[in-house]
């Protein structure tokens, strides 16, 4: 392990000479970015990679048949809603205008008809 660390040491400090070495003024030959010794894709890596998108791509539109359904229920219970508010007002317009006639007329005393 001592061995280990020992050669770490002296790589480290040669690269730190060879950094100290190296001119600040060619900026121009230094490379940033992914190298070109990247591993080439096989065949059946791409077939995978094509497949994964195609999955994904249909997931995607899957999701958005169901959100646009979704929408459609959501305005379906919407438009219920109103509807049912719609009734309720005019109900509770009709009572009210049949209680304001009924307050000029007599009030009846049972089932029966008084003659």
């Amino acid at each position: 392990m001592a061995e280990h660390e020992s050669t770490f040491k002296e790589q480290v400090e040669g690269l730190i000479e060879e950094v100290d070495i190296e001119p600040e003024g060619d900026i121009e030959d230094t490379v940033i970015g992914p190298t070109a010794t990247q591993e080439k894709k096989t065949e059946k890596q791409r077939k995978k990679e094509k497949a994964e998108r195609i999955k994904e791509l249909q997931r995607k539109a899957e999701r958005r048949v169901i959100d646009k359904q979704q929408q459609l229920f959501q305005l379906r219970s919407i438009s219920a809603n109103l509807k049912q508010e719609q009734r309720t007002k005019m109900r509770q317009a009709q009572r009210k205008a049949r209680q304001e006639a009924e307050k000029g007329m007599p009030r009846r005393l049972g089932r029966l008809k008084i003659v």
